[in-house]
């Protein structure tokens, strides 16, 4: 059930450059390294050298590092 819910917020997603006439490839990568940011930020991993993050910070820091990767 989780990774079902996962492929269909990937694929609106994806719909919406596809109605606009623009293909991205880069949709599963912009989503696997959202998923890893955010994990590590809220689990004070990696960057975050043992601290924890709050849960709207782990949120923008996936969606920043997304649009790093669409750029």
């Amino acid at each position: 059930a989780k990774s079902t819910s996962t492929l269909i917020v990937a694929s609106l997603a994806l719909l919406i450059p596809l109605i606009a006439g623009h293909f991205n490839l880069a949709v599963g990568a912009q989503i696997a390294v959202a998923g890893m940011v955010c994990v590590s930020a809220s689990e004070g991993t990696q960057w975050f050298e043992g601290n924890p993050q709050p849960v709207f910070l782990c949120v923008i820091l996936g969606i920043l590092a997304s649009v790093v990767i669409s750029v």
